[in-house]
């Protein structure tokens, strides 16, 4: 069985808390930070659902939200 333990606004956050060991968070497998390691199906835990990315904003981009948007389009259809 699972449950929720923690919930956090930020990406941040939820990355703080899986490193303390509060509980797992989802993250792309090409995006893992250092410090998390995927779990094996064999932990059962539910599906995740789809997300979407929008990119709103006229104007220059800044290098790394214009290198972020590139990886995002690159990779295909999306990230595993």
């Amino acid at each position: 069985a699972w449950r929720v333990a923690c919930t956090s606004a930020s990406l941040s956050g939820l990355r703080a808390a899986a490193q303390a060991g509060l509980g797992v968070a989802p993250h792309s497998a090409r995006l893992l930070p250092p410090g998390l390691l995927p779990l094996p199906p064999s932990r059962h835990l539910p599906a995740l659902g789809e997300i979407e990315f929008v990119v709103i904003g006229p104007g220059p981009r800044h290098p790394v939200a214009a290198a972020l948007i590139e990886a995002l389009l690159s990779s295909g259809e999306g990230l595993p």
